[in-house]
């Protein structure tokens, strides 16, 4: 408490005087610590270098419970949770797409039905996943039961998932921002589903009053 009393006293004192400095504590869910937020702080940091950032990742109810205790001053989150004492923005749209590895059995499939999902493996993410809450909302929107998925493994990252997908036959859902590269290079593919589309808001999530 000592230290994080002295140091809201250094940022409140260079407010005083006008100056940009201090330090800003910034979490993020891992889609958005992974392909979103690395640039933006590189852009942040030059616009105001004499502000220190610490940064912390996790998946959105690890992130939202260190900005519940106040272990965190502002992060970006997905998911649908929402929590009274928090105050939520909107910061960016993404798609959730079904992706596998090029040129496996599955890619052959260059669209499925809804139903069909339950006949194929899976790669999810691990349980507290705000992708994981947003694709299951869908999916239930849909009367597919998540419960009713072939679930192969589950991962806790985008790029450990990646990883397992180019050297098995399972397909997984992925943000668009994180497989970029991978379809430029024909390393994976989407598999469209007809009639399904996954969208979600990345939010900027801090205390009220903070």
């Amino acid at each position: 408490k000592v230290f994080q009393a002295y140091t809201e006293l250094e940022t409140e004192l260079a407010q005083l005087n006008n100056l940009e400095a201090g330090t800003v504590h910034i979490g993020a869910s891992t889609t958005v610590a992974q392909t979103i937020l690395p640039k933006i702080l590189a852009l942040f940091k030059k616009t105001y270098p004499a502000v220190s950032f610490t940064f912390v990742q996790g998946n959105t109810d690890l992130i939202t419970q260190l900005i519940l205790t106040e272990k965190v001053d502002i992060a970006i989150v997905e998911g649908a949770n929402h929590y009274p004492q928090i105050a939520y923005a909107p910061f960016a749209k993404d798609e959730i797409v079904l992706v596998t590895r090029a040129n496996n059995q599955l890619s052959k499939k260059a669209e499925i039905t809804p139903k069909q999902l339950l006949n194929i493996p899976l790669i999810l993410r691990e349980a507290g996943s705000g992708t994981l809450d947003v694709i299951f909302n869908v999916l239930n929107h849909e009367g597919i039961n998540p419960k009713d998925l072939q679930i192969e493994i589950r991962l806790e990252s985008s790029s450990a998932i990646k990883q397992y997908l180019l050297y098995s036959e399972t397909a997984t859902f992925l943000s668009i921002q994180s497989v970029i590269s991978e379809l430029k290079h024909n390393e994976l593919c989407i598999i469209d589903i007809k009639g399904m589309e996954i969208f979600r808001t990345f939010q900027f999530i801090q205390l009220h009053g903070k």
